[in-house]
């Protein structure tokens, strides 16, 4: 889940990545690129922490704070329908839906300048001549970066083992407590993991098998989940019974990956929220996804609230 800007943001906080930011730039204009990193890094870890928190606030107001922003969010860097992208999120985030690709172009702001450009960048940058080069694109989550095959086979075969320590040898009825209401419990995170098993599964065996299937065609619910963040309801399923299902789960898509071809890596099918995607590219964002949640299991399994000691 995006986290959030809190309104109460301290602004000498506020000021602070700001300079950190005018600094990362002013350090790669004199190519000191190795000093720059850090100022970056600093300015992200300095985001990240103020604008996380309110992840599980009501849908209506985080739409209303779509809404309120996307109101100071015009001038000549933004695209003229920036807005009216925005609403469509709003109403995605108002009625707990995803946003299909066509409904969602490909973003891209310039290094130079900050102009937003959607489709595809510009072959130069109509604000400051910078090359479309120098433009980089946003993805929708990061579990799209590019991954080796290797990396995310290796990642892949860890996931199981990462996952059984975490759990220990605690019982369903301990994994099923919560640290506080809205928080999953350790049984709804291997529920989750189930639910992403059985869509990698599915899509794994029609990327190998189909030429360029449409992913969003048909999956292993009877109904094509809204987002591949979806969990099915699995009520009667202890969580050391989820446990032993998602590893069964992973093995069976680990020995088709362990001897997939460089070419077999590469198959591709549609996406109906990314794209193009290839045996690689789920690999790796279902790799991630599962590492993204392990915190949030570390905690639900010790009954604290994620993010907090």
């Amino acid at each position: 889940m995006a986290p959030t800007i809190q309104p109460s943001a301290d602004p000498a906080v506020l000021r602070l990545i700001a300079r950190l930011a005018a600094l990362t730039h002013a350090l790669e204009a004199r190519g000191i690129y190795n000093g720059a990193k850090y100022l970056r890094a600093a300015w992200s870890s300095e985001l990240q922490a103020l604008s996380t928190g309110e992840a599980g606030r009501p849908e209506a107001d985080l739409a209303r704070a779509i809404r309120e922003v996307a109101g100071r969010l015009e001038g000549d860097r933004y695209p003229t329908d920036f807005g009216a992208l925005l609403e469509v999120v709003a109403e995605a985030v108002a009625s707990e839906g995803t946003i299909p690709r066509e409904e969602a172009p490909a973003i891209f702001s310039c290094r130079s300048c900050g102009l937003l450009a959607l489709a595809e960048p510009p072959l130069a940058c109509p604000r400051c001549d910078a090359h479309a080069l120098t433009f980089r694109e946003h993805l929708p989550i990061w579990f799209l970066e590019p991954m080796e095959s290797g990396a995310a086979l290796a990642a892949l075969e860890v996931g199981p083992g990462a996952v059984a320590l975490l759990l220990g040898e605690r019982g369903d009825v301990e994994l099923g407590n919560r640290s506080r209401d809205g928080e999953w419990s350790a049984r709804d995170v291997m529920a989750h993991f189930v639910g992403a098993e059985e869509l990698f599964a599915e899509r794994l065996s029609r990327l190998l098998e189909e030429d360029e299937p449409d992913l969003a065609a048909r999956a292993v619910w009877n109904e094509t989940p809204t987002s591949d963040e979806y969990t099915p309801a699995q009520p009667n399923r202890g969580a050391r019974e989820l446990l032993a299902a998602y590893r069964v789960l992973r093995e069976q898509s680990l020995v088709r990956l362990r001897i997939a071809s460089t070419d077999e890596w590469q198959r591709a099918g549609s996406h109906s929220e990314w794209g193009r995607v290839t045996v690689l590219t789920q690999a790796a964002y279902f790799a991630r996804h599962e590492a993204a949640h392990l915190a949030q299991l570390a905690a639900a399994v010790q009954g604290r609230i994620p993010g907090h000691r």
